[in-house]
């Protein structure tokens, strides 16, 4: 069997439903398969949100096409994000896990961001997540809330970071989405989170993207020096 085949192979199997019970093993093999060789932080990552995902519906399990849908969405935007951040893959995936979490927890699919008190609490949601994290999403999150917390931060600041935060968050099978699928195209998101066009959005994020990872390494030397 071909790597290629091997990945389509886990992907389907991801699809079927997986009890949290299951994810530090069925799930997390085949999502393994599915990603390729990646550093260990990367699946700690991809296991965090997954169990997020179970630990937050009704039943505790990952519901039909979520789970492929996650996998899918940590690669697509890992490999978006390469071209727009200077770093490790382990702090993409950690970025993803941020946000995919807090967007699981906030239930950002059920919200519309279109005022600056909505632009803080998608900050927020990430900022003031509970629960352990991989280091580089702990970073992140560090960051986040090193923004939020600025006195009287810029609408335009706020208005970029949660762009980019529900474009690396949120995700859901196109069955859902009434087949559009929401982890592929920034129109979509840009309509049904942000009521804006595709334009303006893509700036927000590509202008985000360009100041954020210096605003996380000054956060990260200012921790480590204790001040």
């Amino acid at each position: 069997m071909t790597s290629e085949k091997a990945a389509q192979t886990a992907l389907n199997e991801l699809d079927c439903p997986h009890p949290l019970e299951e994810i530090k093993g069925r799930f997390m093999e085949n999502a393994r398969v599915a990603l390729g060789q990646l550093p260990a932080q990367c699946f700690d990552s991809v296991e965090r949100v997954a169990t997020a995902l179970a630990a937050s519906n009704h039943n505790g399990e990952i519901p039909t096409g979520y789970g492929a849908t996650c996998v899918r969405h940590f690669a697509k935007r890992s490999g978006q994000l390469e071209r727009a951040l200077n770093g490790s893959v382990e702090s993409r995936f950690g970025l993803i896990e941020a946000a995919s979490a807090a967007s699981i927890a906030g239930r950002w699919g059920l919200s519309v961001r279109v005022t600056p008190a909505s632009y803080k609490e998608c900050l927020g949601d990430v900022a003031e997540l509970g629960g352990a994290s991989t280091y580089e999403a702990t970073r992140w999150r560090s960051t986040v809330k090193y923004l939020l917390d600025r006195p009287r931060p810029a609408i335009a600041i706020l208005r970029q970071v949660a762009c980019t935060l529900v474009w690396c968050g949120y995700f859901a099978p196109a069955e859902h989405e009434r087949r559009v699928s929401s982890a592929l195209s920034d129109a979509w998101i840009a309509r049904r989170f942000f009521r804006m066009d595709r334009a303006p959005f893509v700036r927000y994020r590509t202008d985000a993207l360009h100041w954020l990872p210096h605003i996380r390494d000054m956060v990260v030397q200012r921790t480590e020096e204790g001040t």
